[in-house]
């Protein structure tokens, strides 16, 4: 079938499972969770609203950010360059996606550790998940460097495409970075720092556009990938790292403020 098809297909995919999920759930699992009018609060709807509306301008800037690389080289390069970046990126798309699954389970957690003011606990799972993510990150990554000449030829496209080693080293260096600031954000978001994130990715995603033009004009296809990388270093890594310990030390004083009013 045509191209519209298969945007059908990829698109249609998730939208269905969704409905068939809601559906099981509120018909066959909970018939006593399904919306009503009845229920419907302001108390309850500002404050979602007010973390809805942080979580999508962090969403926004993640698309602005790492969705605009087609566009940018399309103007600096043109159209065939598009498809080449395409296609190596799509080699690097999985690790951070199986990451995801694996941290992702720890935003209740952190949360769990929040009202209990649990901060050791906290502790040790952050710096394990930070650890575990940069370890798999980095020998994955890396390793699919190396071996993406074997992969595109499975791919049978190896033929058409044979990316500089600087662009897949490029590739390599954003998509670890990207799994150690997905451990990161899910923390911060266990602790209900939304506001935070969302300066930081409005930051990185005017920074990230500059630099895509900058050094994608300077050094082509590599260049765009790392200004990328820069950018996402900068202004997403580092204050995630920067704000670690203010968020812990929150914890300790809330829970001792806890104490105090206990006893």
């Amino acid at each position: 079938l045509s191209l519209p098809f298969l945007v059908l297909a990829l698109g249609s995919g998730p939208l269905i499972s969704s409905l068939l999920n809601a559906g099981h759930l509120f018909y066959w699992e909970e018939r006593d969770w399904i919306p009503r009018w009845a229920d419907v609060s302001r108390d309850a709807i500002v404050p979602l609203l007010g973390f809805g509306g942080l979580f999508t301008i962090i969403q926004l800037a993640g698309a602005a950010a790492f969705s605009s690389d087609n566009l940018v080289i399309a103007h600096i390069l043109g159209p065939k360059a598009v498809a080449e970046f395409a296609v190596v990126a799509k080699l690097f798309i999985l690790p951070p996606a199986v990451i995801s699954f694996v941290v992702g389970p720890l935003w209740p957690a952190y949360r769990e550790a929040l009202v209990l003011g649990d901060i050791e606990w906290a502790r040790r799972a952050l710096r394990r998940s930070l650890t575990i993510t940069t370890a798999i990150g980095l020998t994955t990554c890396f390793g699919m460097v190396f071996a993406s000449p074997i992969l595109l030829k499975v791919w049978k496209v190896g033929d058409y495409v044979s990316p500089p080693l600087s662009l897949l080293a490029a590739f390599g260096s954003f998509t670890t970075l990207t799994m150690i600031g997905s451990a990161a954000a899910v923390f911060f978001n266990g602790m209900g720092e939304i506001k935070f994130q969302a300066k930081s990715a409005t930051v990185m995603a005017v920074s990230a556009f500059g630099l895509k033009y900058f050094f994608g004009e300077h050094f082509g296809l590599p260049g765009v990938v790392w200004g990328t990388v820069i950018a996402y270093g900068l202004f997403t890594i580092v204050p995630f790292f920067l704000f670690i310990p203010t968020t812990l030390n929150r914890i300790r004083v809330r829970s001792e403020n806890i104490v105090r009013a206990a006893l």
